[in-house]
């Protein structure tokens, strides 16, 4: 997109309150993309980033526009740091947490939506039939999780916000403002929907696993994002 802005005397505020917007926009994207990671099989990369505390200092950076609030996910990052021991126990908890165990949840968004819809196997169909479409406007396709798991949502997000960040650096207002929408609607439609419960089953399976203290950090972070009316099942 060609940039029409000019940094003009008379401009100048426009260009700093622009560059204010593209750094929280890209900040919200790196959030996104590490609740996406911590929902991915884990990996070296990620037991690395937990212990060498660059997970924690990059979330802090990445959340420092939010002043005071901040300190909410503070504490969820502190809580993940102590928690991120072993590659192997880490492992453990995500094979009982996806495998076939009697602890397993379900990260896939059609598990939780079942009061919709009368037949279950029809709405699943419906709703990753939806995200394809939705990802396809962008020029995007799932390849190894379904469509409506958690980590391909949130990376969804991540993308959208990052979008979101480039079109303020252009000083492309409305096309920003019109990605930002586009967040809206589907934490509205999707993520803002299921989240809270997943969040509530993985406590009730694997409570003080690193796991529930993610479901934690992220169900916080839509709760920040989504804003009043959005209904949360943790108390902490």
């Amino acid at each position: 997109m060609k940039n029409s802005f000019s940094p003009t005397l008379n401009n100048r505020p426009q260009a700093r309150a622009f560059s204010l917007l593209a750094q929280v926009a890209q900040g919200r994207s790196y959030v996104y993309r590490w609740l996406a990671l911590v929902f991915y099989p884990p990996d070296r990369q990620l037991l690395h980033s937990l212990q060498n505390r660059s997970f924690l200092n990059q979330m802090k950076r990445a959340t420092a526009w939010l002043g005071r609030d901040q300190e909410i996910l503070v504490q969820h990052l502190i809580t993940i740091q102590e928690k991120a021991q072993h590659l192997d126990q880490i492992d453990h908890e995500y094979e009982r947490l996806t495998g076939k165990s009697i602890d397993r949840v379900a990260l896939v968004e059609s598990a939780y939506r079942w009061r919709d819809a009368s037949n279950p196997i029809k709405d699943h169909a419906r709703i990753t039939e939806a995200l394809q479409q939705e990802y396809a406007i962008y020029g995007i396709s799932t390849l190894e999780l379904d469509p409506d798991h958690v980590a391909v949502q949130l990376e969804f997000l991540a993308y959208l916000s990052q979008r979101e960040a480039v079109m303020w650096k252009e000083a492309a207002g409305e096309a920003a403002r019109q990605l930002r929408r586009s967040q809206r609607a589907f934490l509205t439609d999707h993520l803002g929907r299921w989240v809270p419960e997943l969040s509530k089953r993985i406590h009730e399976q694997m409570p003080g696993s690193i796991y529930a203290a993610f479901a934690n950090l992220a169900n916080t972070w839509i709760q920040m994002e989504y804003g009043p009316g959005y209904f949360t099942e943790l108390g902490s």
